[in-house]
């Protein structure tokens, strides 16, 4: 299953909302059998880099043609 989009505003993340939102995305897809949560973001953004870490996600890989702009995507995964 793979995390598209997860975006938490600076103010809200001492509240734990983005830990919150995984775990629901985590239980969603145990409940409908997807065994495995992709997460991806820019190698700009070290904050969703080390959030993916902290929740278990492995480094799966890079594309240097995933975004629009010419970003380098970084691929995360965390089987469930």
């Amino acid at each position: 299953m793979e995390i598209a989009r997860l975006v938490v505003a600076p103010a809200a993340r001492q509240n734990r909302v983005g830990s919150r939102m995984l775990s629901a995305a985590a239980q969603w897809g145990m409940a409908y059998q997807r065994p495995t949560l992709v997460g991806h973001c820019s190698t700009r953004n070290d904050v969703a880099a080390r959030f993916y870490q902290r929740w278990g996600f492995r480094f799966a890989g890079y594309s240097e043609a995933f975004y629009p702009r010419g970003e380098i995507a970084l691929f995360f995964y965390r089987a469930l």
